[in-house]
């Protein structure tokens, strides 16, 4: 496998600084001169590598979304069906020896951005709708083996996501009232009860 080019590394590597400091300062707190001092680089090689902070920020929404999409295709690869969903949820909250509490305040405030960016929000939108389409892939997938009625599948991964989408909200915004790994086991118990209500 090739190495990464020098500005490949330095690109990543300013990504990296821009997630630490945006999940700490938010978004009109992340100036590029706090963004250089993470990464020890000088203010004009982070204009050198990206424009301006947008494109730091569209830039980290397309390296966040990779990580989850490979996170994700990887955990359900194989698997009995519903071993698999809980795979993809598992992947989706981050857990595991890769969980990153930074990554979830990022998603959080890049939500937020969506409202006052359209091309946030239209990056946003495209990766919360992938989600809905592989929870009702997962979902199908069990009803398929179990028997159930598909017709329901639609709103049981809408729900999914919307359910996943304000846990993440609650988690940064709201720290402790979630508690450790609660968020997992509610969303085992509501993937089984929307199997259940579509198998009635």
């Amino acid at each position: 496998m090739p190495r990464p080019s020098n500005t490949e590394a330095r690109r990543a590597e300013l990504l990296d600084a821009f997630q630490h400091v945006l999940a700490r300062e938010g978004y009109d707190g992340a100036s590029v001169k706090r963004i250089a001092a993470q990464a020890g680089l000088t203010a004009g090689l982070v204009h050198y590598h990206f424009a301006n902070k947008q494109a730091l920020l569209l830039g980290l929404v397309e390296r966040m979304l990779a990580n989850i999409n490979a996170r994700a295709v990887a955990s359900v690869a194989e698997g009995a069906p519903r071993a698999r969903l809980r795979a993809w949820i598992d992947a989706i909250l981050g857990l595991g020896d890769s969980a990153d509490p930074d990554l979830v305040a990022c998603w959080v405030l890049i939500g937020s951005e969506a409202l006052r960016r359209p091309e946030v929000q239209t990056i946003y939108a495209d990766a919360v709708g992938e989600a809905v389409h592989a929870a009702g892939a997962l979902l199908a997938g069990v009803l398929k083996a179990e028997g159930g009625n598909l017709a329901k599948v639609d709103a049981a991964a809408r729900t999914m996501v919307n359910t996943i989408e304000g846990t993440f909200r609650v988690a940064a915004g709201a720290p402790g009232i979630l508690p450790p790994g609660s968020a997992a086991d509610d969303l085992y118990a509501l993937a089984e009860a929307l199997i259940t209500a579509a198998q009635a």
